[in-house]
């Protein structure tokens, strides 16, 4: 074996050993300390979902239910473009997911974005429903 291949290996060895030590040792501190995962980040149920406005969830919920309801309806008809609707749909929850995981409201322009999304599904929800009777 190359001289200098013996020596990577080796490199790579020892940072394997260390990182292992580093471990034992963060664990032994944890167990020492009395430390847990829900301690060290503060989780816990009461937590979840705090500083989040459920209004504005449930505007997210029924928006993003809305337009998976008009994709059904939509579906097969060749005027309606679906995709578009997917997308619309995917944007929605992008957002959703966005201010669930951080917790900091949308900007102006993303609720703007919401509104115009649940204006246009409602319009469209009303003719695909007076075109399916």
């Amino acid at each position: 074996m190359d001289k200098n291949v013996r020596r990577k290996l080796a490199q790579m060895g020892k940072s394997l050993i260390n990182k292992d030590q580093n471990t034992q040792k963060l664990k032994k501190l944890g167990k020492d300390r009395g430390l847990t995962l829900d301690k060290i980040f503060d989780i816990n149920s009461s937590n979840l979902g705090a500083g989040k406005d459920d209004e504005l969830l449930n505007k997210f919920d029924k928006v993003i239910s809305l337009i998976k309801i008009n994709i059904k309806l939509a579906n097969g008809h060749a005027n309606f473009d679906t995709e578009e609707y997917v997308i619309d749909k995917n944007n929605i929850f992008d957002v959703k997911v966005k201010y669930t995981s951080t917790g900091i409201k949308p900007a102006k322009d993303a609720l703007k974005y919401m509104n115009s999304i649940y204006n246009k599904h409602k319009r469209l929800s009303k003719l695909l429903s007076n075109n399916n009777k």
